[in-house]
């Protein structure tokens, strides 16, 4: 497929019912979690009176947490897999003025509200099914992250392998603000909690689009615990995986 221009969208791969967007956004909105083009513009900050007011709290430390190792590296090329409305990508566009900021997603109506809001010459924002379409060449991106998303993609190794063939040498890959769990027992556990969840709520198809990988299959892969003071602190947000490439 030849990518084209919809709505702002660059659109590289077909739309498809894999992952089902009308089921996604409905639990987002039973969530409470579609946002106005204003809320969206000042995330990872929320008011009070937002219900997820909290979370946000806790994210708004992870990204300081992720930004401090983002400018570590200073990239001048940078992909965010999975990300929505682009909160994450407006907010490291406000750092590194020189970066060439990529963002895919499979969810057209937050992907036209990213590019709304965050879309200029630096910064596209593609519908894009990495796993079964190719369209970057290799070695593309100084940095890689996985934010609130890797839950998201049932075969783990597979989408790490594509990401890791998108990285170039010394580049960073990581992982961000997600569940990830101790053991495979952890996980079963887990996998019932989500499918009793998404039944209340009223959308029991969305437990087939939510996984729930662990530690241990990270580390296989090649990723690390960033360690630093934050580890030590109660209550802090999911921690940071990363992986360097050789």
């Amino acid at each position: 497929m030849e990518a084209f221009i919809e709505d702002g969208i660059v659109m590289i791969s077909q739309p498809h019912d894999d992952f089902n967007e009308e089921r996604y956004l409905k639990a987002r909105s039973l969530e409470g979690r579609v946002l106005t083009n204003n809320q969206v513009s000042k995330l990872p900050f929320t008011t009070t009176v937002h219900s997820h007011h909290n979370e946000w709290k806790l994210r708004a430390k992870s990204y300081k947490r992720l930004l401090s190792v983002i400018k570590k590296r200073k990239p001048v090329t940078l992909l965010d897999i999975g990300c929505g409305n682009g909160w994450l990508i407006g907010n490291l566009g406000k750092e590194f003025s020189n970066c060439e900021f990529t963002g895919v997603d499979l969810n057209r109506i937050e992907l036209k509200q990213a590019s709304q809001l965050f879309g200029n010459d630096n910064t596209r924002f593609c519908y894009f099914d990495l796993i079964n379409n190719t369209f970057f060449d290799n070695e593309s991106f100084e940095v890689i992250i996985f934010n609130a998303s890797i839950q998201y993609f049932d075969d783990l190794s597979t989408i790490i392998k594509i990401a890791k063939s998108l990285l170039k040498p010394n580049g960073l890959l990581l992982i961000n603000d997600s569940p990830l769990y101790n053991n495979s027992n952890e996980s079963k556990e887990a996998k019932q909690r989500s499918k009793a969840y998404y039944k209340q709520l009223g959308v029991p198809e969305m437990a087939n689009n939510y996984f729930h990988h662990t530690v241990d299959e990270l580390t296989e892969l090649g990723f690390a615990k960033y360690q630093n003071w934050t580890a030590l602190v109660p209550k802090y947000p999911f921690p940071l995986y990363i992986y360097s490439k050789p």
